[in-house]
């Protein structure tokens, strides 16, 4: 029995998938300029033709990492938004989701990938200024969260600014050293510990 087209979408999202996951680990070990499509195709167990069917170039599929990272960051800042009880319960919320080992925090090749199109000049500007808005959308999210909860005497006071920058570098930098360091988050401070940073 031939498969139906909704079948046949299902089968070609899981594949792009899979190519955009592998494509990320190399593109994170490599930079774009040294990946190349053989080493992507291979990554992600499928041949060269099945790749190009999916993207024209191995710049598009830079391009689709760094979207994709954008997209999530929309999808979780707007659910950080939506959740119930005061500004620190939706602080603690996205931090957990951002954190080294969490969700987003557990996906750190596109982490890389977006550091790369953020600090690369041979990337295009379209890709850097989707990794620029990437960032973007998280930290407005992440500050909106400690003046509210100044307000609300959650959050200590300070610039709220310079209190988001500080938290949110000290969350990348755990990150970073994850990437580099391949411990498995033995020796990793934990999220409460992170969010005392912010804690009045």
């Amino acid at each position: 029995m031939p498969r139906t087209e909704e079948a046949n979408q299902h089968i070609r999202e899981v594949r792009r998938e899979q190519l955009l996951q592998a494509a990320a680990q190399v593109f994170a070990r490599k930079g774009l300029a040294d990946a190349t499509v053989a080493e992507i195709a291979a990554a992600a167990g499928v041949s060269h033709g099945l790749l190009y069917r999916h993207f024209a170039s191995k710049e598009e599929v830079f391009a689709a990492v760094v979207e994709q990272s954008l997209e999530q960051a929309g999808q979780l800042a707007r659910a950080a938004l939506a959740q119930p009880g005061t500004a620190w319960d939706r602080l603690r919320w996205i931090t957990e989701r951002i954190f080294p080992g969490q969700a987003l925090g557990n996906r750190p090749q596109f982490f890389m990938v977006v550091l790369y199109a953020l600090t690369n000049e041979g990337v295009s500007e379209h890709v850097h200024n989707m990794a620029v808005q990437q960032g973007k959308i998280i930290r407005d999210v992440v500050q909106q969260f400690v003046v509210e909860g100044q307000q609300s005497g959650h959050v200590r006071l300070g610039d709220p600014q310079q209190l988001t920058r500080l938290f949110l570098a000290s969350i990348q930098g755990l990150v970073l050293s994850e990437t580099f360091r391949q411990s498995n988050g033995a020796d990793l401070p934990t999220l409460d510990m992170v969010l005392q940073i912010l804690r009045a």
